[in-house]
This record gives structure tokens, sequence and C-alpha cells, in this order.
């Protein structure tokens, strides 16, 4: 982890806003390196192409541990000392068996989501494989496994909170929606069908939420599709057709 890039607390992907912006004062290093400006590696039993959270000096990551030698996964939340580097606890959320292993592409990692902090809970997703939600010290409050889906290439959309509502893409192979849990519980509060007529389906996007005269909005790209849902309830309020291919990351600037 480079020195000082955990200034202030950063709880979801791409922090504050959605937007990757570090805060003025965070003096990030802008030059690293395997040694320059490092200052601490410590080893993780797994892979995950998750970005790191921070909170009141903790880092949260989730990583996909080998379980033997017959394919299976320890889907797991890690907590780290931002200090020191040591690790403080290792969570198991899902063990992902061989039936249910995604094929993955060579680049990507069965951990790739990044986790999201919000007071006391950590809440953790793995696309398909199920969402979870931990208490800061790594206890599990909840889990939730039944919405299946068959991705491509595997997972990576991140999810976000409005109000009550945890909310996250699932872009798989066919029959793409978006899902709203309640993050009180776990229990699936509204699901989207997304329309799509594209001949590649699946995307990897993360929804952002922004607010246009008053009224908070859900934006979520998919294949050829963008759509802005009502984040409490699911319902469309427009959307915009355009010709590409899967979406392959969030939306990350509105203007007026």
């Amino acid at each position: 982890l480079p020195p000082l890039a955990c200034a202030a607390d950063w709880l979801e992907f791409r922090g504050p806003t959605a937007q990757g912006h570090a805060p003025v004062d965070a003096n990030v290093p802008l030059k690293w390196s395997a040694t320059e400006n490092v200052k601490w590696k410590t080893p993780i039993a797994g892979e995950g192409w998750s970005s790191p959270v921070v909170c009141d000096g903790v880092a949260y990551l989730t990583a996909a541990a080998p379980q033997g030698d017959d394919g299976s996964y320890a889907l797991q939340l890690i907590l780290i000392d931002v200090a020191t580097g040591e690790i403080q606890r290792t969570s198991e959320a899902f063990l992902e068996v061989p039936e249910q292993s995604p094929k993955i592409h060579a680049k990507n990692s069965h951990a790739s989501p990044t986790p999201l902090i919000e007071g006391d809970l950590v809440y953790v997703h793995f696309g398909h494989q199920g969402t979870a939600c931990f208490r800061r010290d790594g206890e599990l409050v909840w889990r939730n496994d039944s919405f299946r889906y068959e991705p491509v290439h595997g997972n990576g959309g991140s999810p976000v909170i409005a109000g009550d509502k945890l909310i996250f893409s699932c872009d798989g192979e066919k029959d793409p929606f978006i899902l709203a849990l309640d993050k009180a519980t776990g229990e699936v509060a509204w699901r989207y069908e997304r329309p799509s007529d594209a001949e590649k389906k699946f995307s990897f996007s993360t929804p952002l939420l922004i607010e246009v005269a008053g009224r908070e909005q859900l934006m979520s790209p998919g294949s050829n599709l963008v759509v802005s849902l009502d984040p409490q309830t699911g319902e469309e309020i427009w959307r915009c057709r355009y010709d590409g291919f899967p979406s392959w990351h969030d939306l990350c600037s509105v203007t007026d």
C-alpha cells in the first residue's frame, strides 16, 4: 500500500461521489513501484481484483482463496491494519464450488467487485455467487446467494447504496437485470429486467447515483442501453440506446 494514501476514508468503488477523486490534501504519491513509495507489503492467500476500501485505519478487501485441488474457492473478506499491514481477520462469505464456478477471463478473478462500507457494516459482492453483509469487525450479518445467473468472463461490477437499498447490476450471458436488496436483511426489494437486444448482453458496470431536479436517479449502463431508475422502487425513469460493445465500466461523469 502506498504511504499516505489513506489520509481519509475511502468507502466504496471510486471513493466519494464515485468519481475516483482523492481529497486535495491526501498527499497521494504519484509514482510507485515494487520498492518506491511502498510502506509495507502483505501477502494475500488468494486472488482478487477488487479495490480496497478504508475506514478508521482498517482496509477491507476481498479475495478468492483456492481450497484444495477440486477447483473450490473460499470467497473472503480480509481486514488489514493500514498502519502496519497486519491481517486482522479473514471472514468467509461463500464457498464457490466447481459446478457453480464461472468461466472467467484470464485477466479476471473470482473476487473482482469492490466492497462498500456504510456505518458499522461492510457489504461484499461476488456477482452471481452472492452478496453478504459483515460488521466491520468481520462478523457475518447476512448473505444472499439466491439470484443465480450465468456470467461471461466472470464478475466485475460493484454495488452502491441508495437509502435502505443495496443495488447492483447482473448482466450475464442472457436476461440481464438490476437487483436491489434490503441492506438490513439481504432480502430482494426489487428487480428490474433490463431490456436488451444486444448480441452480447453481458456487461460489468457499476451503477451511479445522481440527483436531477431534486429527484435521485440510479444510472446503469449495459450492453447497448443506459437506463435510469428510481433507486427505491426500480421504476424506469428513462432509457437511452447506443451502439457499442458491452459496458466494462461505470458512468463517471454527468453534466447538466
